[in-house]
């Protein structure tokens, strides 16, 4: 076995729990779905390349990460409207579901993610990104008062310095409220 496929092995392992048929599955090819199931909290990444000025309006160091405080608030939506933005499908687990969907293809589905979004305009673009990277998502819509968490990633330098800056709203519910995903998969 190549060390490529080792560390590969490795990191299915992982992240299925145990070198079991989910891992052989993804080694060799015989991919069903939902063998890779992530649940945590989603992010809409929200990235721009901003200047120097920027960051200190918001007092956002270069190569931090943060959680964003009251005085963030109106930075996500001035990065909308002030920068050219991309989109994309965030946060550690989802990341992850992503990449692993990546590797085995868009076109062999075997990743579903579970996590809290608000009823809003970012969960809805989220959940397009993250299909659109080949993850079945299975977001739990959340009618409260929080919208869906976001986090700016704030480039300078020429991409050489990155500030993020995340505001968890309906991502960080408890895992027992994100049981209620189960019943839809």
């Amino acid at each position: 076995m190549l060390r490529s496929d080792v560390r590969l092995k490795a990191l299915l392992i992982s992240l299925c729990g145990s070198a079991n048929q989910s891992t052989s599955c993804l080694i060799f090819g015989n991919f069903r779905e939902m063998d890779i199931f992530g649940l945590g909290n989603p992010l809409l990444d929200i990235t721009a390349t901003v200047d120097d000025d920027f960051l200190n309006k918001y007092s956002l160091p270069k190569n931090s990460a943060i959680l964003a405080e009251p005085q963030h608030e109106a930075m996500y939506e001035e990065v909308i409207n002030k920068f050219e933005i991309e989109y994309s499908a965030g946060g550690a687990t989802q990341n992850t579901m992503r990449y692993c969907q990546w590797v085995v293809g868009k076109n062999n589905q075997v990743t579903t993610f579970c996590g809290a979004v608000g009823n809003d305009y970012f969960g809805k673009i989220m959940e397009k990104k993250a299909k659109t990277d080949g993850v079945n998502v299975k977001y739990l819509v959340v009618e409260e008062q929080k919208n869906t968490g976001t986090c700016a990633i704030l480039l300078t330098d020429g991409g050489q310095s990155r500030a993020m800056c995340a505001y968890l709203g309906m991502s960080y519910v408890s895992h027992n409220s994100l049981s209620q995903c189960f019943l839809h998969l």
